[in-house]
C-alpha cells in the first residue's frame, strides 16, 4: 500500500470523464488513491478493484491523511448510491479496528459509521450492526493499547455506548462505571 506513482489530471470544468494517456500500457497498481492529497473538487468513485484493496489494507496506508480522506469518498460514495451502507460498514469494520491514527479514528467513529447504520443500513440489521461495532470496539480498539489520547478514548467510549443494544453490553458499561473507567457527571 505504497505510492508508486502519482499522475496529475487537469480536468475541464464539464467533462464527466477524462483519458489518462500516460497510463496507457502501464501495469495496473494494487489501487487506485483518486485525488490524492485532496487536491481537487469533485465526485470520486473509487474503482471496485481499489475498492476490494482498501477493504482489505486500507489501514496499512502509512499517510493518515489519505486513509481519512479515502474513507471521506468512499462515504460520498455511498451519499450518490455507488457504494452501499453495507459494504462501507464492512471496510470501517475491518479497517479502523487497525488504524492507529486519532484523526481517522474520530472521523469515522463520530461520522461514517453513525450515519450509515442510521441512514444506510435496513431497520432489521440496525442492531446487529450496533452490536458488531461494540464488539470490534471493545475487542479491538480499546484493548489494542494504540490509542492514549484523552479525546479519542473518549470518542471510542461514547461509539460504545451508543451501540450498546443487549444485555451482555449493558453489563459491560456498568463494569466499567463500576471499575471508574467511565464516570458521570
Amino acid at each position: 500500500m505504497e505510492i508508486v506513482k502519482v499522475v496529475d489530471i487537469i480536468t475541464k470544468e464539464d467533462a464527466e470523464s477524462f483519458d489518462m494517456e500516460e497510463l496507457v500500457g502501464v501495469d495496473a497498481p494494487y489501487a487506485y488513491h483518486i485525488n490524492y492529497q485532496a487536491h481537487g473538487y469533485a465526485k470520486f468513485i473509487i474503482d471496485q478493484k481499489s475498492l476490494k484493496a482498501f477493504e482489505e489494507k486500507l489501514s496499512k496506508i502509512e499517510s493518515s491523511m489519505s486513509r481519512k480522506h479515502l474513507y471521506m469518498i468512499m462515504n460520498d460514495m455511498v451519499l450518490s448510491s455507488h457504494l452501499t451502507g453495507a459494504q462501507l460498514l464492512e471496510i470501517c469494520k475491518k479497517q479502523i479496528a487497525q488504524d492507529t491514527a486519532a484523526e481517522v479514528i474520530t472521523a469515522v467513529l463520530r461520522s461514517i459509521i453513525p450515519t450509515i447504520i442510521k441512514r444506510y443500513t435496513p431497520t432489521e440489521y440496525y442492531a446487529q450492526c450496533h452490536h458488531d461495532v461494540f464488539e470490534m470496539l471493545v475487542d479491538n480498539i480499546l484493548p489494542a493499547g494504540h490509542i492514549t489520547d484523552t479525546p479519542t478514548i473518549h470518542t471510542v467510549l461514547d461509539a460504545c455506548i451508543t451501540s450498546i443494544r443487549n444485555e451482555d453490553h449493558y453489563a459491560h458499561a456498568i463494569k466499567w462505571l463500576d471499575q471508574g473507567f467511565v464516570v458521570t457527571t
